[in-house]
């Protein structure tokens, strides 16, 4: 039983470290080929701030309609 213990201590630090580094690679990505067949060459990048601002506003949103709707169950 704690060996169990243990590895689980190990294992769930490890996995949150890797799903944003896959997260954050995957934004990374996103946003730089958005940014390249959008606006290449352009002098203000706005596809990419209106992204992150949808990113920003609707993924709190989301997440508080998802929480009202599971809530209620």
């Amino acid at each position: 039983m704690e060996n169990n213990k243990f590895v689980t201590n190990l294992l769930f630090p490890l996995m949150a470290i890797v799903i944003f580094v896959i997260v954050a690679g995957i934004l990374g990505i996103l946003f730089m080929v958005f940014e390249h067949f959008t606006f290449h060459g352009a002098s203000e990048p706005w596809g990419v701030v209106i992204i992150g601002t949808l990113l920003v506003v609707l993924i709190p949103a989301l997440a508080a309609v998802a929480q009202k709707y599971i809530g209620e169950k």
